[in-house]
């Protein structure tokens, strides 16, 4: 495993939010595959980040590895690293018996998350929007 630095949340969160092309190239340059797994991204990644609230709060230690890992996952198939970054890190912590650590880290992982799903919300844009509009009296 990478070694991971202990940034503060204000450098974390000075970074890139998304790395486009990390992403696009998970869904093999198709954009409508990406827009896809965005849109999963968008209504799994609060969820997920809820549990992994509630797995931390209940000392549940597998459970919240369980859920850091799949949360790392998924921002890196989405291009979120620092998002992926912060969730492996509280993966190590908990591996290390930091619970506590994992608790400030958590609180920077739940900031960029929400950074990053209104970016990727941003890069999403309707169909119907680009669609010219329709011809009326024709």
């Amino acid at each position: 495993m990478e070694e991971l630095s202990s940034q503060s949340s204000l450098d974390t969160l000075s970074e890139p939010s998304i790395d486009g092309a990390r992403a696009l190239s998970h869904a093999c340059g198709d954009m409508d595959l990406f827009a896809r797994l965005v849109g999963v991204f968008l209504r799994t990644g609060p969820a997920d980040m809820a549990l992994l609230v509630d797995a931390l709060n209940s000392d549940g230690i597998d459970e919240t590895c369980r859920l850091a890992h799949r949360v790392a996952g998924s921002a890196s198939t989405m291009g979120a690293r620092t998002t992926e970054r912060l969730a492996r890190r509280i993966e190590l912590e908990l591996a290390q018996g930091k619970s506590q650590k994992a608790r400030v880290t958590l609180g920077e992982l739940q900031m960029a998350l929400a950074r990053d799903l209104r970016a990727l919300q941003g890069l999403i844009i309707p169909k119907t929007a680009l669609s010219p509009p329709a011809l009326t009296g024709v």
